[in-house]
């Protein structure tokens, strides 16, 4: 009951909020982040937030969160963060002329749409299809041509998409303190080691995760090798219950990991359909394709390319196929690096570190449009 309360005293809050915008003049230095309904601090508004607090002291970038945690975090950084619903939450969201968000609106206090800009990073360059999404905002982004077009089924109402590659892609050009990246998260213990990352695509027709390598003794012959097997956010509570930790495969779904962290101390990456291989296509690193269930997946779900076409690496269809596949890598990193400069050629326009930046320019553009 309270719950239905607070429902509905939200929805009257917002619209209230929502009218008192109208007549409130924008602040065009003042851009509000979000991620995740406000409860990460992740993702391409986490390194467009950073770029632009580092780079462009013009603009006053402020986050709104539900998480004391993220709340510190951008504390620590010398960002400004508040809770939803406070009262500095209230009244920047009133007079900022930009929102920012990587998965929805949600991700903001969204009342006060007139005369504001709405720009949609979202969170992955996919190939599986994903259902339709009407909310109109004024920009999206691309990494490429293929991706435009994607994107604009996705989004069909979208005003405007720029191919500027996304904000998260820079951390793949600047140097990687993988020291720094494990202690930060207590993997310390693995300093030294190969490091294989598992991290598979979210399946809404399933109700059991399925973990890497938990039947499979021959694992234990990669003694200098660690595999974190990371699940998608919505199966971490499966996965759980399935991943045990033995040997060399850990199970990392329940830290609280930026992907891009991770995917920047890996040298070999192991997915299936999620956008994750785009970004660490500009490693040029190994990428192995466990797609056991392509079948199923294809009828189920299905995608925007044709799968085994566009994939550039290696397929495994069972544990067999994908342990001898970890020991070629292993052996030869090199092998099928023509595959994936050609896969990087195909899915970024641009490789050269610069992604936020573009997409500041882009937001520009449309100020200085509105204006």
């Amino acid at each position: 009951m309270n719950k239905i309360f607070y429902n509905i005293l939200g929805n009257m809050y917002k619209l209230i909020l929502s009218f008192l915008g109208v007549f409130i003049t924008k602040n065009k230095t003042i851009w509000i982040f979000g991620e995740a309904g406000g409860m990460q601090f992740l993702s391409n508004s986490k390194y467009l937030f950073i770029y632009i607090l580092k780079y462009q002291k013009m603009i006053r970038p402020i986050w709104f969160t539900k998480k004391r945690d993220v709340v510190k975090e951008i504390n620590n950084l010398g960002g400004e963060a508040y809770f939803f619903n406070s009262l500095k939450a209230l009244y920047f969201g009133l007079i900022a002329k930009v929102y920012i968000h990587s998965y929805g609106r949600d991700d903001i206090l969204n009342y006060s749409i007139k005369n504001a800009i709405f720009v949609n990073l979202y969170h992955g360059m996919v190939i599986k299809k994903l259902k339709k999404y009407y909310r109109k905002d004024d920009l999206d982004i691309a990494s490429s041509e293929l991706f435009i077009q994607v994107r604009q089924d996705i989004f069909p109402k979208i005003k405007k998409i720029a191919i500027t590659v996304e904000p998260r892609y820079d951390i793949f050009f600047r140097k990687v303190d993988k020291v720094g990246i494990l202690k930060k998260y207590q993997l310390e213990r693995y300093i030294g080691k190969k490091i294989i990352s598992y991290l598979p695509t979210h399946r809404n027709y399933r109700n059991k995760y399925k973990a890497i390598f938990q039947n499979f003794n021959e694992i234990i012959e990669f003694q200098d090798v660690v595999i974190f097997d990371k699940s998608h956010p919505m199966e971490k509570n499966m996965a759980r219950n399935e991943v045990r930790n033995f040997n060399n495969v850990v199970n990392i779904s329940d830290l609280y990991i930026d992907t891009q962290e991770l995917l920047s101390v890996t040298d070999i990456l192991i997915t299936d359909y999620s956008s994750c291989f785009v970004d660490f296509l500009l490693t040029e690193r190994p990428v192995i394709f466990y797609a056991y269930d392509l079948k199923e997946f294809t009828e189920k779900n299905g995608f925007y390319v044709d799968y085994k076409k566009n994939v550039p690496g290696k397929i495994c269809y069972n544990e067999n196929e994908l342990y001898n596949c970890i020991k070629a890598y292993l052996k030869y990193p090199k092998l099928d690096y023509r595959k994936r400069i050609q896969g990087k050629r195909r899915f970024h326009k641009y490789q050269d570190g610069n992604c936020s930046e573009r997409v500041f320019s882009e937001i520009r553009k449309l100020i200085n449009y509105a204006e």
